[in-house]
């Protein structure tokens, strides 16, 4: 997973959780 810093947008934040 990317560091929450990083993320462009929360939707990435899902995506890399495996949704």
């Amino acid at each position: 997973m990317k560091p929450l810093s990083s993320l462009p947008s929360f939707s990435s934040l899902a995506v890399d959780l495996g949704d």
